[in-house]
């Protein structure tokens, strides 16, 4: 079969494996093993590596995704991807099954995390809703939709929690917890008839507002009372918060309380020229990286058929064995059938996968190549003096941000990335082959006559023609669908990550109008009072 993939940048078509060629030297007259990751990232490549690294939550996604019957036919498992075909994933014990099949050991303790993973997923699909609370995905175990979750949450003593809904009620009984509010207006309601001593209680608040039962108790005179009670160790000046409000640096500056000065002389208009400049060079990347030009990705070739003639037999001398053996050729139609489809199927999620794998790793190749380095050089042709000094600082906490040991930007990128694939798959293949007929309704097509007497024949060319239409139906729709949404979440994924330079580009200059170099202006005046 001959596809073809549409690479940005290039004119013409070039085929798999030139592109290939160009990133990553693979060859694709060779087979594309694609390994299976486990728990930290861990990708396992053999059936010793699977159970040395075994996590059934993993697990089981592969299972339902149809990956883990390629992985192991990709290995020449076959006894095993066949006992593995044949669990029934709504049997009760289908972990157990799946364990014993792949001989790890069976912990039934084990079944939590895949009740771990289906409570991540629900609420990954929550905060989708949220745009603007997108950069919290990584926290999404600690975010609280609800007053059920806020509760769950507690039991489990988190100690910061993230609550994306209108209204929380929140025990003041149980301390050493920080509230965060993700979007705006979230309200949190305390049962008291007094103030409460947050702080002795380790109880903090951020982007929050208290609810109006409350704000009357502690005399708050304003209806929308911002709650941001998180207290540090060192307190900064007035003057300086009401800077800070302005400008929200993210940088630790070396002694706030002398720094006031320092700020006060940076200068405005080489602010301005440094953020019209660095914001270009990010809208130029947008434009570029994320356009999909990609036409005629994949074109099924017309290769899952089934040949009536290759099953129908004759010369039973009873009815009943006509049937008996209509049914065993029935069944071996069917898992050939079957084979064929995972071959197209295996060929297009391949395909669309190397298609668009350089777009996953846009966003760090940017930052890398591009944006840091025309920060540092904007900083050095624009700014001067405190302000030069003051975009560094800026720029060197971005890069901290980035990079972080735990996980960066770049790792993250690439496991939403692998989430979102799977997640397209299961969309356009595994909730389609739900509808492709079963043995006992293809069964039903099936034909029998008496040629003459004591001699029965049967026909299953009803049946195969029904299942395979059924089968290029889902292929038919997947090969211009499938991609497309890969496509559509990669670029979802990477907008956030945009959206979070954006932010920083942003934090240089008053976010709340338009013209706020006036209203800067005024603050340094007020600093220097």
């Amino acid at each position: 079969m001959t596809y073809y993939v549409l690479v940005s940048n290039y004119n013409e078509n070039v085929k798999v494996n030139d592109l290939c060629q160009r990133y990553g030297g693979i060859n694709m007259a060779k087979k594309v093993r694609f390994p299976l990751e486990m728990e930290d990232g861990v990708e396992v490549r053999s059936m010793e590596e699977l159970r040395d690294n075994f996590s059934l939550s993993r697990v089981l996604e592969y299972f339902n995704d149809g990956r883990l019957v390629t992985w192991l036919q990709d290995r020449y498992e076959n006894t095993i991807a066949e006992e593995i075909a044949a669990i029934n994933p709504n049997e009760e014990d289908v972990e157990k099954k799946i364990c014993e099949v792949l001989d790890v050991e069976y912990d039934e303790n084990a079944s939590e995390e895949e009740g771990k993973a289906e409570e991540r997923k629900r609420k990954l699909e929550l905060l989708k809703e949220y745009p603007d609370a997108m950069k919290y995905a990584n926290n999404v175990d600690y975010v609280a939709f609800d007053q059920d979750d806020l509760y769950d949450l507690l039991d489990e003593d988190a100690k910061e929690i993230y609550l994306c809904g209108k209204r929380f009620s929140v025990p003041i009984s149980k301390g050493n917890t920080k509230y965060i509010g993700i979007i705006d207006g979230v309200e949190v309601v305390i049962e008291a008839k007094q103030p409460v001593d947050f702080e002795s209680k380790s109880i903090s608040f951020v982007n929050c507002q208290f609810d109006e039962k409350y704000r009357k108790i502690v005399g708050a005179e304003e209806k929308n009372l911002s709650v941001i009670s998180e207290q540090k160790e060192n307190k900064v000046d007035s003057k300086m918060d009401i800077f800070n409000d302005i400008f929200d640096s993210e940088s630790e500056c070396q002694e706030k309380s002398n720094d006031s000065q320092a700020l006060s002389n940076i200068d405005l208009d080489e602010i301005s020229e440094f953020v019209d400049n660095i914001s270009e060079i990010l809208e130029e990347f947008v434009d570029e990286a994320f356009e999909n030009e990609e036409e005629g990705l994949y074109e099924y070739d017309g290769s899952i058929e089934c040949e009536a003639d290759d099953y129908n037999d004759s010369g039973y001398y009873i009815k009943a064995k006509a049937k008996a053996a209509c049914k065993e050729e029935l069944s071996r139609a069917v898992s050939e059938v079957k084979g064929l489809y995972e071959n197209v199927k295996k060929e297009l999620i391949d395909t669309t996968e190397i298609c668009y794998k350089e777009l996953t790793f846009s966003i760090a190749a940017f930052l890398k190549n591009v944006f840091f380095e025309s920060c540092e050089a904007f900083a050095d042709v624009y700014c001067t003096g405190n302000t030069k000094g003051y975009v560094e600082r800026k720029i060197d906490d971005l890069k901290t941000s980035v990079n972080k040991s735990d996980e960066s930007w770049e790792e993250q990128i690439q496991k939403k990335c692998q989430k979102a694939f799977a997640e397209a798959i299961e969309k356009s293949f595994d909730e389609e082959e739900k509808e492709v007929p079963g043995i006992k309704e293809l069964f039903e097509k099936c034909e029998y006559c008496e040629e003459y007497e004591d001699d029965y024949s049967f026909y299953i060319d009803s049946a195969c023609e029904s299942l395979v239409d059924a089968y290029e139906s889902i292929i038919y729709d997947a090969e211009a669908d499938f991609p497309n949404a890969v496509y559509e979440s990669y670029v979802e994924v990477m907008y956030e990550y945009v959206n979070n330079l954006k932010e920083w580009i942003g934090s240089f200059q008053n976010r709340k109008t338009v013209a706020g170099r006036e209203m800067i202006e005024r603050m340094i005046k007020r600093l220097n009072m």
